[in-house]
């Protein structure tokens, strides 16, 4: 099987190290994101500093927008800034693979999907329209 080089998004979350742990055997690089203003624990997290890790890259953060409830189908300032940066770390370190491990960042991934497909990165998530399905309790109750 050929190894890859995987990027494991927002390292803050606790899922992001069992992502990290469980891809490791898979991966010629490990690469990780981060939101680096994310408070006095932010540099304290498992997968940001985890051996299993080969680099690790600050972004700014997309999660405002989803916070306040703003779903749209265009990239707001903010979440264009954070698709612009994870671009430049697929650039960089060759990404083949990107994992996001927090439902803020699966929500701007999805609907950026082609733009990264087109730099050969696949993201396993489902298409925008059927994500903001599965991240939308009501829209679910909806469905």
């Amino acid at each position: 099987m050929k190894k890859r080089n995987i990027l494991v998004t927002n390292v803050h979350a606790q899922q992001a190290y069992a992502t990290i742990r469980a891809l490791r055997p898979h991966a010629d690089r490990m690469i990780v994101s981060f939101y680096p203003k994310g408070g006095v624990l932010s540099g304290m997290s498992h997968g940001a500093y985890s051996r299993l890790v080969d680099k690790r890259y600050p972004v700014p953060s997309p999660v405002k927008d989803w916070q306040a409830g703003n779903v749209r189908a265009e990239n707001s300032p903010e979440e264009e800034a954070y698709v612009r940066a994870m671009l430049d770390i697929c650039d960089a370190e060759s990404i083949d693979v990107i994992y996001p491990s927090w439902d803020p960042d699966v929500y701007v991934l999805s609907k950026n999907k082609e733009r990264f497909a087109a730099k050969g990165v696949t993201i396993p998530v489902p298409d925008f329209d059927v994500n903001l399905i599965a991240l939308d309790k009501y829209r679910t109750v909806q469905a």
